[in-house]
């Protein structure tokens, strides 16, 4: 449920209620993210809020800015934390400094083109802000699920003026937290130990969780928790935030002098840079804040339940999971029929779905460092190519797949003593930034079309 009417908004879900209000001088602050709250606490807030906020007759107004819990972190201008946006003007500067313009209430939950998104909700919330210094416009998209502990945020920001604007930081969210002692949970880990749980102390300062490797994958997730005292797997108070983005990301956690502590990410801004162009608008993903009073079970059934409901694909998401099997860590390199079969037998007993032949079966692949690129079948391993091990799996009622690694190739390899050339092609252009995967293809185009051709080949058992 949203109450708005200009200059106090109250979200309210499941078992929580978020708060903000809008200062006599125009700045949308922060009050309240936590337990549930009815409009007759908003007195109370308002006051012990707006002590810390700047006034018109306050000769030094720009001075208080860092003390003010804000719904969205501008730059330069006296709030000295860092900023959820970064706007960069053709003049070179960057100072900014956003003021509440309007909102508006929408039924349901906003789609995002060309990325996840949660696929319904109750009503949205979108809250206006208007730079003082530049063009900029950002719109706060706010969207409560009565039903739910989750409050889904992202940002819009938008070019209202004719010249381009370099977006030099464009984070999803921004939320603040009044003083206390709080821990974070994130979930860290690698190859084979995927998101094991660390909780350590917030220091001051700022903590920043990141991946810069294109996607989250397990090295960190996109995930933060944010523990209060005493809370336990069972007990106590936390707040989750979890992004429904898997490209570079950030999410930081800035713990103030005032005592304060601000969350704020989305978008990994080490090395970006976007131009939004006069009329443009940059759409942030999407992230998911969630409060529990149960500890974090449930924080976490809060997260599972609403992304299974509202964000997977509801034609998969109470699927059956087809399992897989391969047989890399059963056979590594040394493989033959006689190894493979068995394996293929005792998938079919335990339900498995599908067998995956693992590296090893081409070229002269007996360890890591010869024949990637060689895709011919090793027939003094498999007598007769893949034909035989196709059939087996058929017979027991598997599907069959085939490992490969397009991307590399080993200079102990047939390939590469025919066309030492290519490696330094590539090399030589990777070098200095070229687009060399599309003019290596333009100019090696029959070798590409036959190279594809036989991995076809391989793939559907001919060869």
């Amino acid at each position: 449920m949203i109450q708005a009417d200009g200059t106090k908004f109250i979200l309210q879900g499941k078992n929580y209620s978020y708060v903000m209000y809008v200062t006599e001088t125009g700045f949308l602050q922060h009050l309240h993210f936590g337990g549930k709250i009815t409009e007759a606490d908003l007195d109370y807030l308002i006051e012990i809020g707006d002590t810390n906020a700047p006034h018109d007759d306050d000769k030094n107004m720009d001075m208080a800015f860092d003390r003010m819990l804000s719904e969205y972190g501008f730059y330069a201008r006296g709030d000295y934390r860092e900023p959820t946006g970064l706007f960069e003007r053709k003049d070179g500067a960057s100072m900014s400094r956003l003021r509440y313009a309007g909102y508006r209430v929408e039924k349901g939950a906003p789609a995002i083109e060309g990325m996840p998104h949660v696929r319904s909700g109750d009503e949205t919330l979108v809250i206006t802000l208007q730079d003082d210094f530049s063009d900029i416009a950002v719109d706060l998209y706010y969207t409560v699920c009565d039903d739910s502990d989750v409050l889904v945020r992202n940002a819009v920001i938008r070019n209202t003026g004719k010249e381009p604007i370099m977006l030099k930081r464009a984070f999803s969210f921004r939320a603040q937290l009044p003083n206390g002692n709080y821990r974070m949970l994130r979930l860290a880990g690698t190859w084979g130990q995927e998101r094991i749980p660390e909780i350590t102390p917030i220091a001051h300062g700022v903590t920043r969780l990141q991946s810069i490797q294109g996607c989250t994958s397990h090295n960190t997730n996109c995930f933060m928790g944010i523990l209060k005292d005493h809370c336990t797997e069972e007990q106590g108070e936390c707040l989750g935030v979890q992004l429904i983005y898997s490209g570079s990301f950030a999410l930081t956690a800035e713990w103030c002098k005032n005592g304060a502590l601000t969350l704020q990410g989305g978008v990994n801004d080490l090395g970006f840079g976007w131009e939004l162009k006069g009329r443009e608008e940059f759409i942030t993903p999407q992230v998911l804040l969630t409060y529990s009073n149960e500890g974090l079970g449930g924080m976490s059934r809060s997260i599972h339940d609403f992304l299974r409901e509202r964000v997977i694909n509801p034609d998969y998401v109470y699927k059956r999971r087809p399992i897989v099997v391969n047989n890399w860590e059963a056979t590594y390199f040394d493989f033959n029929e006689e190894k493979l079969f068995p394996i293929i037998d005792e998938a079919k007993k335990l339900g498995i779905d599908t067998f995956v032949l693992d590296d090893g079966w081409f070229g002269k692949r007996d360890n890591d460092w010869t024949g990637l690129g060689d895709w011919f079948v090793n027939e003094r391993k498999l007598k007769g190519g893949l034909k035989a091990v196709i059939e087996r799996c058929k017979k027991n009622g598997l599907k069959f797949g085939l490992w490969f690694e397009p991307e590399m190739i080993s200079e102990d390899s047939d390939l590469f003593r025919a066309h030492p050339d290519w490696s330094d092609y590539f090399n030589n252009n990777l070098r200095y930034g070229r687009n060399t995967i599309s003019e290596f293809i333009a100019e090696k185009a029959d070798d590409a079309k036959n190279a594809l051709n036989n991995m076809y080949c391989v793939i559907k058992g001919i060869r």
